[in-house]
């Protein structure tokens, strides 16, 4: 909240923008992986990496890290081990948004 300056809404609004994208990311991601887009599933990795850092979801961040350098190194097995831990994080990112979001309102 105080990386929003107080402003609740806009909190609100940057939470929500940062749940769609990493839902449209995820399903990218997963998409990339089963084609072997190696580019692809690097630069979605990164830039979900950057958004979750954004909004300090530490351990997405590392997660989304982790990605990026198995595509970066041409490691799509490993990469695509990391889909299922990814989606439980996010989930448990989501829930705690939407319940932070709820007590807000």
């Amino acid at each position: 909240m105080s990386r929003c300056m107080g402003q609740l809404d806009f909190a609100q609004e940057i939470l929500s923008d940062f749940l769609e994208t990493c839902e449209t990311g995820l399903s990218k991601i997963r998409e990339s992986g089963s084609q072997s887009d190696i580019e692809s599933l690097r630069a979605t990795a990164h830039r979900l990496k950057g958004t979750s850092a954004t909004v300090a979801a530490t351990n997405l961040t590392v997660m989304f890290e982790a990605v990026e350098k198995y595509a970066a190194a041409g490691d799509v097995s490993s990469a695509v081990n990391q889909f299922d831990p990814l989606d439980a994080e996010f989930g448990s990112v989501k829930q705690f948004v939407t319940e932070l979001c709820q007590q807000s309102s």
